[in-house]
């Protein structure tokens, strides 16, 4: 969309190649205030549709804005921890995400089946305009070469004291908390109406 188009423009200010990348893949899936309308619209009447009751598009549409954030959030932390998985195993990490090598191809599963239930016009539209991105991809490596390898030097980070490292496993078991709540209310939303 427009609005993620400054975004895009404004990451040519990070320093590493690949922050700079994955910035730039995910900024524009992030719902904006442009989004905001559409997104209410749209769970609002697939969700009155659905289930028959103007109540539900009122939620729907609040919990279509936010999982398209999570969503988002979770798909650059995947790529990006699957990425330096298979680019630098022998970093030294002081956390390791768990599962990220079942995650990552799981997710990609996830998205596919989801890809299946698109309209063709939808789906022919994504396709075309992802060679695109393809294409501008190769036009811009040829123009500017290749980027530089990461150092790992850069990446490799001290081991937090025990203190640091206890807030964060606290955090870790918040978000994995939330996550599994909005999933599970994710499916309740969804499974619910098909069997009422």
């Amino acid at each position: 969309s427009g609005c993620g188009i400054p975004g895009i423009m404004a990451s040519r200010t990070i320093e590493q190649d690949n922050d700079r990348r994955l910035t730039i893949m995910t900024a524009t899936f992030i719902p904006c205030g442009a989004k905001l309308p559409v997104i209410a619209l749209m769970g609002g009447v697939m969700a009155s549709y659905a289930t028959g009751s103007y109540e539900a598009g009122g939620l729907v549409a609040p919990l279509m804005y936010f999982l398209g954030i999570v969503a988002v959030l979770f798909a650059a932390g995947i790529a990006a921890a699957f990425g330096l998985r298979r680019k630098m195993p022998d970093l030294k990490r002081p956390f390791k995400v768990p599962g990220v090598m079942v995650g990552a191809p799981v997710s990609v599963v996830i998205y596919l089946v989801m890809m299946t239930q698109l309209v063709p016009e939808a789906l022919i539209t994504g396709v075309v305009w992802c060679v695109l991105g393809l294409v501008m991809f190769g036009v811009c490596t040829k123009v500017y070469g290749k980027p530089e390898e990461l150092d790992p030097a850069l990446v490799a980070t001290s081991e937090p004291p025990a203190a640091e490292r206890a807030k964060m496993d606290r955090e870790f078991r918040i978000w994995t908390i939330a996550t599994v709540v909005a999933v599970v209310v994710a499916i309740a939303l969804y499974a619910l109406p098909m069997l009422l």
